[in-house]
């Protein structure tokens, strides 16, 4: 099982870490549309994964357009896609696309 690094987020302005979470969205579920047509793989945990991540990606983005005290940490929603990718199958997806937005963005 290939272990993924999560990036701190914490030297990011909230700009940019707003910007960070939308790139990081789009380019996993982009990676994540080829999975559909599969048919090897086990359809619940793919659909539960799938939107399961998007749950939480839009929860931190939510949390920091409206600078709420009570929002999930930046790091542990990363932390939450990062187990979400495993237990789907997607890991390497969501390395590929964490390591593009992270090359993206302002750090």
């Amino acid at each position: 099982m290939h272990e993924i690094e999560i990036p701190d987020l914490s030297g990011l302005s909230r700009d940019a870490k707003i910007l960070f979470l939308i790139r990081l969205g789009y380019a996993y579920s982009i990676r994540l549309r080829g999975n559909y047509d599969q048919l090897n793989v086990d359809l619940d945990a793919s659909l539960r994964g799938t939107n399961e991540s998007a749950h939480r990606l839009f929860q931190g983005l939510l949390g920091l357009m409206l600078d709420r005290p009570d929002r999930i940490p930046d790091q542990t929603i990363l932390l939450i896609l990062r187990d979400l990718a495993k237990e789907a199958g997607f890991e390497l997806d969501f390395a590929a696309a964490l390591s593009e937005a992270w090359a993206q963005s302002s750090h």
